[in-house]
């Protein structure tokens, strides 16, 4: 027994000191990592939507129909259009359910009908943005554009829809070196 501790100690020390001496530069071939990362995206399953692959085109926005069991939580929003209202209704539950595909087109739909509403745009912002389970976020920039438009039709919102777009505004940035910590905690910082 004593023989079987020591002959285990010395492998676990040999292989130890084996990864200390690894030089600090491996010479890899660039071509040869992108199509191993690329094959390990393909391959790895995740809980987040792939933003890289998720485009609506008009005709999938027109077929966004009234979803049942999506939720109950309503928010009266600065529109006088009921089918706006009913959509972002609709996109804000699948939202807070986690469902942030769904909820885009249904805030894209809730566009169609009335497309001078901030808040619509408030919400695309959001659906585009960092959520918790999206750890390698990097902005979208439809978020920008989407942020940008809430922002040149804010003047008919409501005090607290301006607020939370300006909250948004802080949220993006075009500057691609600030970091999202950074923008994370500017937004945090914001919302109080």
């Amino acid at each position: 027994m004593k023989y079987l501790i020591i002959a285990t100690a010395s492998i676990v020390f040999l292989l130890m000191s084996y990864t200390y001496h690894l030089p600090d530069k491996v010479n890899i071939d660039n071509n040869a990592l992108q199509q191993v990362l690329a094959k390990k995206r393909i391959r790895t399953i995740s809980c987040t939507p792939d933003w890289n692959t998720f485009n609506l085109t008009r005709e999938e926005i027109h077929q966004m129909i009234p979803l049942p069991g999506t939720g109950i939580h309503t928010w009266k929003i600065s529109t006088n259009n009921d089918s706006a209202q009913f959509y972002f209704n609709q996109g804000i539950n699948l939202y807070y359910g986690f469902h942030i595909i769904e909820a885009l087109p249904s805030f894209k739909k809730a566009q169609t009908f009335d497309s001078t509403c901030a808040i619509l745009y408030w919400a695309e912002a959001l659906a585009y943005g960092p959520n918790i389970n999206d750890f390698g976020y990097a902005a979208s920039p439809a978020a920008l554009i989407a942020t940008k438009k809430a922002i040149d039709l804010s003047n008919k919102a409501t005090d607290k829809e301006k607020a939370l777009i300006k909250a948004m505004h802080v949220r993006y940035s075009e500057d691609s070196i600030q970091k999202r910590e950074f923008l994370n905690q500017q937004y945090a910082d914001f919302m109080k």
